[in-house]
Order: C-alpha cells, then structure tokens, then sequence
C-alpha cells in the first residue's frame, strides 16, 4: 500500500512540481527547463501572435504577400510605414512582431543577396537566403548575452526552382509553405487559406484571396492606405503594389441573406446601401428587399 500510495503522490503533484521548476528557466535562454522547452523562444513567438497579420500564398505563376497596416495616431505620416520589403530583385519579405528586430534582419539579408550578387554576378537563390536568414536567428537562441529575435517572416521569391515562399520562425526553423499566416488570428487565417488554396491558382486570383483572408480578422474597414501588398511573378521581380495598384483590385461583396457573392468588376464601385430584388416565389416576385452592400473598393 505505500508504493500505491507514493505512486498517487507522484500523479497528483508532479504536474505542478514541473510547472514550478519550468518558471525557474523563464529567464535562461541556452538553458532547456525539465519540459524540454527554451521559454524564451515560447515568449518571442507569443510576441509573433500578437502582431499584425501578414500571408503568403504561392500561385501557380507567382507569388503574393499581404499583411495589414495599422496606423497608430493619425499624425503618423501613412507613407513611412512599411512591412513589406525587397531583400533583393527576386526576394521579397514581410513580418509579424517587433519592428526593430526586422529591422536588424532586414539588413543583414540585404547584405547577404549583395555579397552574394558581387561574387557570383548573379540573384541569390531564394533558398540559400532564407537558410542565412534562419542561421542568423537560430544563433540567437544560443548565444549568452541576446535575445531570440520576437518575430516570424514570409520570405518569397522566384528563381530556377519557381516561386517559392518560406516562413522563418524565432527558433530559426523554417519550411516552405504553398500558404501560410503569421501574427494575430493566424489559426483562422490558415483555415481560411485551406479550403480557398488550390495547386493552379493564378497570381491575380492569388491577390484576391489574400485579401479576401486578411478581410476574415480585420476590425475596421479595408482601404488600400491599410493593407500592404507585394507580388512577383514570372518576371522574377519583386515589388510593393503602391496605394493607387491597390486600388485597382476592385472587390464587391454583396450580402444576400445567408449568401455571400463575390463579383470582381472592371469599373469602380462605389460602397454604400442599395436595393437588392430577390425572386423566391411567385407571390414576392414583385417586392424588393432592403439590405447593405458591403463594398470594397481598391
């Protein structure tokens, strides 16, 4: 009965005792806590959950990123704030997290793609740039005296491979994705990504689902002065569609009950009530329902 005994003990205060000796890690970053986990590298990635969302979808032709842009005051000027950048002609990358630390990163990629360029006269592979990307990151979750870095990037590119698009996390793990999200909502994100994804989709069809997902968890009204995009495509350069490009992706989403449309237009559309006629049966063919037209306009 006392191995029994000690055997309940053991069950019941275990847990807690784990828990307890794991706090006692929170603040070691080279240091595994008894659950096998570096903590540090836990919070960085709940800093990644809290930043704005950003995605990738890779189409058949090319490849999109989409992230959200929030203005903090409205004395910021909107023209300085960018997440979306070119690492080199054929790369691109956006991030969720912490703005300085992409920063750091963004530079050093930078400069890889042009030792690599001034050496071989010739564009970085996409992959060799996201493994120097993920070194540089993965060196920071065992080095005394740092930090991991608080953010997760979006790398995509084209070159002889095709477009390809990675996501880089705090750890320096990585892996290619044909659609990924980072940031807040990012579980919803991907789930939404799942069942719109296809292996053929083209690059414009690509555009409109990204905005179609960054839609699912905005909290106020998509305008082109509030969402980044960048594309590339067979071209293999890469570029940040500017407001006026945004506004050219033109999406009208009328709300029909329970149905929900989407009609892509080729002139502009402007948001705003209208009257919708439904003809369910014979005795309403001739009443007209009332309802929103949600439209948004790029």
């Amino acid at each position: 009965w006392l191995a029994a005994f000690k055997q309940i003990l053991h069950h019941r205060f275990s847990p807690p005792l784990t828990a307890m000796a794991d706090s006692e890690y929170s603040f070691s970053l080279t240091t595994f806590a008894p659950s096998g986990k570096l903590l540090q590298i836990e919070y960085a990635l709940n800093r990644v959950a809290e930043g704005r969302p950003a995605l990738g979808i890779k189409a058949r032709n090319g490849v999109v990123l989409a992230t959200e842009k929030k203005v903090t005051s409205p004395l910021v000027d909107e023209t300085t704030l960018k997440k979306i950048e070119t690492l080199s002609g054929n790369v691109g990358v956006v991030y969720a997290g912490m703005v300085p630390d992409y920063r750091v990163l963004l530079r050093k990629g930078r400069k890889s793609a042009q030792t690599y360029f001034k050496t071989y006269r010739e564009t970085i592979p996409v992959s060799q740039i996201v493994r120097e990307q993920a070194t540089v990151m993965q060196e920071f979750t065992q080095s005394g005296g740092v930090r991991p870095f608080g953010i997760s990037l979006m790398i995509a590119g084209y070159d002889d491979s095709g477009p390809q698009l990675f996501q880089v996390d705090p750890s320096g793990s990585y892996f290619g994705w044909k659609a990924s999200a980072i940031g807040k909502n990012h579980v919803n994100a991907k789930s939404f990504l799942e069942k719109r994804y296809n292996e053929d989709i083209e690059l414009e069809d690509a555009i409109h689902t990204a905005i179609l997902t960054l839609k699912e968890g905005f909290e106020e009204a998509i305008t082109a002065d509030n969402i980044e995009i960048g594309v590339i495509g067979e071209d293999r350069i890469f570029r940040v569609l500017t407001p006026a490009e945004v506004q050219g992706v033109q999406l009208t989403f009328v709300i029909l009950g329970s149905r929900t449309t989407l009609v892509r237009s080729s002139e502009r559309v402007l948001p705003g009530p209208i009257c919708i006629r439904t003809n369910r049966d014979a005795r309403s063919r001739n009443r007209s329902r009332s309802c929103r037209c949600v439209c948004i306009v790029f």
